[in-house]
């Protein structure tokens, strides 16, 4: 039962966090801005948070690789969006 419990809380910290949240918890900071200004800010403050959390970081799979990449390019998306008003 005490293992169970273990494996529970650590596949929930992987589930419920890590690079990928992480970059989604980006996308959705910048996304939520009204304006360029802001997504800017969202998207420097936000990037370096996680360059300095992630820098030492080789451990990434594959896939989380893509899901990450996915997450900045909606990012972009949303700042390309906001600087064409």
């Amino acid at each position: 039962m005490r293992n169970m419990i273990i494996a529970l809380t650590a596949l929930t910290g992987i589930a419920c966090g890590g690079p990928v949240a992480d970059a989604e918890s980006l996308k959705d900071e910048v996304c939520g801005c009204e304006d360029l200004e802001c997504a800017e800010k969202a998207f420097e403050a936000k990037e370096k948070e996680l360059k300095d959390k992630y820098s030492k970081t080789e451990d990434i799979s594959e896939e989380d690789m893509k899901a990450i990449k996915k997450s900045m390019e909606e990012a972009a998306k949303c700042v390309e969006k906001l600087a064409s008003k």
